[in-house]
């Protein structure tokens, strides 16, 4: 058969990702003698419905298929409409976690005449053999769909158990994405922040995938692959890399298991075949799985970092979420990555149902003592097909699961705060989450090149807040928002850091003249002049952080506490690595909870002025 994937357009992520259920199932699909194209958004900038058009024109497919989180559920319906008017018969196939965990919505949403639930591989070929014998209304003999009778209603047939063989499964099907495009006109050190593959120039990096499922079962989340846990044999693992090494010059590698080698034998073996490669790689696990000894085995492996699912510093929020471990030793787990000089990705979350003030206070006090770890703070989503959110459906919490789904999950209060509390702690981390480990920026320039999807390129040198070392990076892309994720790893210890230095949409030279005179006239208590000067300038450049913090400053003097705290919030967020600005935050902030985030800022805003960090630095465009 013919058949047409449709890729999703990522405008959320600075970095393409590879959609690798639609590369596995693309692979499948191939090795059956069925005939693949795909159509890959994110290299083209043309309207997405003209670009279906022509693609569904060109290759006349039996098949439109696509598919993945609930962040594409709009996406999907519109990929399946825009197909069906190209061409009004062509069979519309989906799958991914968002069908899984809500098979009917999903369906109902999308359009879909048929939807592949869980893993997808066999189902898909099973499929597709049948399919020109046997009409769409007729294939409950088919395990693991749910698809439209004649009669239009939809039926799901029984369950596919998942495989126990990886091996039999074909590797995923980079090239019909058009991977070599990506890797070499998209990829950037600075796109890859979570990965800390700025230890590299020019990362050409290539996802990797030794297992699947997880054999863990936290209250937050929804596994699409069920609970079996199944390793890939090793053999077959380093057949794949040699591939991408080979066709890709693939120099950095991130393992996307959710579980990396529980097994200390097997992690031996990993890393004692990996090493000779050279490689730079990343990979993430369980805290309870590692040591001292399997991180060193893991750095002289070439891994530059790690991922953990760390969630609470609180005992009782741990053991309510099912997380099985203890925050002593998550706590010890992290200080030896640390001290193993490995880069460290992770998140606290808040709102679980046995939080209250004082668990949350547990966890954010850990974090304003550990600062140097680089966790991150969120609030807990509630995710279709968890515990934690079929339990905020029974309560009546989530009233609308169809509209809270299509709303992209929103945060709500799912746990046992009151509402008051509840936003209190939001406000806390969002304040929290300013506070960044920057380094100190010893020199910047343009680079040589360019990139086509980010534009102008630029060296800089910077010094490591961690080991002290100084190293130079080469083709950064600098991202316009200085409230983005934007991360770069330290050369000599893989840790990461948060350089300073930011593009500017406009030219604010002049902006930051006349806050020089009104910082110079609010000293002498003029401060309807000061007010003036910023709201012009605000009129012209709305989140002009030194206006919005002199309005912070004037509204306190005129004791509207309030919404002085807004202005410098506004002002901080625009420019988080300027010390008076998370000063005026901290003198701000309401009394209580909130309030107690002030001895961080503070704290923080001392480190900054002692390091010699006095801001963000705005390129001019």
């Amino acid at each position: 058969m013919r058949i047409l994937i449709i890729a999703p357009r990522v405008t959320e992520l600075r970095v393409i990702p590879v959609p690798l259920g639609l590369a596995y199932i693309s692979a499948r699909m191939k090795r059956d003698g069925n005939e693949v194209f795909w159509l890959n958004l994110n290299h083209h900038s043309d309207d997405m419905e003209k670009l279906v058009r022509q693609a569904m024109c060109l290759h006349d497919p039996d098949i439109v298929a696509t598919g993945g989180m609930y962040l594409y559920l709009e996406f999907t319906r519109a990929a399946f409409v825009m197909a069906r008017r190209a061409k009004p018969d062509v069979i519309r196939l989906t799958g991914g976690s968002a069908l899984t965990a809500e098979p009917e919505l999903f369906m109902n949403y999308t359009g879909a005449d048929i939807g592949v639930i869980g893993e997808g591989e066999k189902t898909v070929s099973e499929l597709l053999k049948a399919l020109p014998d046997i009409s769409v209304g007729d294939l409950a003999d088919i395990s693991g769909i749910i698809y439209r009778n004649h009669a239009g209603e939809l039926v799901r047939t029984r369950n596919r158990a998942p495989c126990k063989n990886l091996d039999d499964y074909p590797w995923p099907d980079f090239e019909g994405f058009d991977y070599e495009h990506t890797i070499s006109e998209y990829q950037n050190i600075s796109d890859f922040s979570v990965f800390a593959a700025s230890v590299l120039d020019r990362p050409r990096m290539i996802p990797l995938i030794t297992s699947r499922a997880c054999p863990y079962n936290c209250t937050f989340c929804f596994h699409t692959s069920d609970r079996r846990y199944t390793e890939r044999p090793l053999d077959d693992v380093f057949a794949e890399l040699d591939y991408h090494v080979k066709k890709y010059r693939a120099n950095f590698i991130v393992i996307l298991d959710e579980v990396f080698c529980p097994g200390s034998a097997r992690l031996t073996e990993f890393c004692e075949r990996i090493k000779p490669y050279g490689l730079k790689w990343w990979s993430q696990s369980h805290v309870n799985m590692y040591c001292a000894d399997r991180l060193n085995t893991m750095r002289e492996a070439g891994c530059v970092g790690t991922s953990y699912g760390i969630e609470s510093m609180s005992d009782k929020v741990l053991e309510s979420m099912k997380k099985h471990n203890k925050a002593s030793i998550v706590s010890a787990t992290l200080q030896h990555t640390y001290d193993s000089r490995l880069d460290i990705q992770g998140n606290l979350i808040f709102g679980d149902r046995a939080e209250t003030v004082e668990t949350a206070e547990e966890s954010l006090t850990w974090w304003e003592n550990n600062l140097h770890l680089g966790v991150n703070l969120t609030m807990l989503a509630l995710y279709p097909r968890s515990e934690m959110y079929a339990n905020a459906v029974d309560k009546g919490i989530v009233r609308d699961p169809p509209g809270f789904i299509k709303a992209g999950c929103p945060i709500v209060n799912a746990g046992s705060m009151s509402d008051e509390d509840f936003a209190a702690l939001r406000v806390r981390v969002q304040i929290s989450n300013l506070i960044r480990y920057y380094c100190r920026i010893t020199g910047y320039s343009p680079d040589e090149g360019r990139s086509t999807f980010h534009g102008s390129l630029y060296r800089l040198s910077a010094v490591c807040p961690h080991c002290g070392a100084s190293s130079e990076y080469r083709n950064v892309a600098l991202p316009f928002d200085s409230n983005s994720t934007f991360f770069l790893a330290c050369r000599e210890c893989y840790r990461r850091f948060a350089p300073p230095l930011f593009k500017n949409s406009m030219d604010i030279s002049r902006l930051d003249e006349r806050t020089d005179l009104a910082g110079k006239l609010i000293e002498k208590g003029d401060i309807n002049q000061v007010e003036d000067i910023c709201r012009r300038n605000l009129r012209r450049f709305p989140f002009h952080d030194t206006s919005l913090y002199l309005m912070g400053k004037i509204l306190l003097m005129r004791g509207n506490r309030d919404r002085a705290f807004s202005a410098a919030h506004l002002a901080a967020i625009q420019n988080p690595a300027k010390p008076e600005h998370l000063e005026l935050l901290a003198d701000t902030a309401p009394d209580g909870f909130v309030g107690r985030a002030g001895r961080v800022l503070r704290k923080h805003a001392e480190w900054l002025r002692e390091s010699g960090i006095k801001g963000v630095t705005f390129v001019a465009p």
